[in-house]
């Protein structure tokens, strides 16, 4: 099974109007795949999407580690799935 199909899987289980979020870009923007798969996806199946897989201001928003969001990066995050919430 591929990844397309673990995913459809998945989404196969949540009702119309579900919020899914947007992943960052990763390696060789793999990620940028999947969101185009993701928001494809979500439009046939009537689910919201919240654009949060790219953080604007990465080096302010990212922790310590390099690699989470910080405070302001989850901010960032949760009023994306907000906006997506009230649309």
């Amino acid at each position: 099974m591929c990844s397309s199909d673990l995913f459809g899987a998945l989404l196969d289980g949540v009702p119309s109007g579900t919020v899914v979020a947007t992943v960052p870009p990763g390696w060789f923007g793999k990620g940028l795949r999947v969101n185009d798969w993701l928001r494809a996806e979500a439009r046939r199946r009537e689910l919201r999407v919240a654009e949060v897989g790219v953080l604007p201001d990465l080096g302010a928003m990212l922790a310590e580690d390099g690699f989470h969001p910080n405070d302001a990066g989850y901010r960032f995050i949760a009023e994306g799935v907000l906006r997506a919430i009230d649309t």
